[in-house]
C-alpha cells in the first residue's frame, strides 16, 4: 500500500514531549466553572444568536435504499475491467 504523505507517526515519548510543549494553561482550563463558560460564550460575538429555534424542527427520515440487480455478460465485465478511467485531462477523447 502506498504511504500517504500527510500521515505522520509518533512514538509515545514524542507525544508526551509535544504535550509538555503545549502553551495551553491546563490549570486555568480545569479551574473554569460552568458559569464562567456560559459568561464567556454569552460575551463572544461569534456566538451571538447561536441558539437554534427547536420549536419548528422536524424529523426527516431518509428514503430507504432500493435494491438494484444487474446481470452483465462476461464480455462486458472483462472489457470494463481493462478500460482506463476517463479523467479530466483525457476526457476530450470521448468526443473523437
Amino acid at each position: 500500500m502506498k504511504k500517504d504523505k500527510n500521515i505522520k507517526s509518533y512514538t509515545t515519548a514524542e507525544l508526551k514531549a509535544n504535550r509538555a510543549d503545549s502553551r495551553t494553561d491546563l490549570s486555568k482550563v480545569d479551574a473554569t466553572t460552568d458559569e464562567d463558560l456560559e459568561r464567556l460564550i454569552a460575551g463572544d460575538e461569534d456566538e451571538a444568536g447561536g441558539h437554534p429555534d427547536w420549536a419548528r424542527a422536524r424529523l426527516v427520515m431518509p428514503v430507504a435504499k432500493q435494491d438494484v440487480h444487474l446481470r452483465l455478460d462476461r464480455e462486458i465485465i472483462s472489457i470494463s475491467a481493462t478500460v482506463t478511467p476517463i479523467s479530466g485531462k483525457n476526457a476530450d477523447r470521448l468526443e473523437k
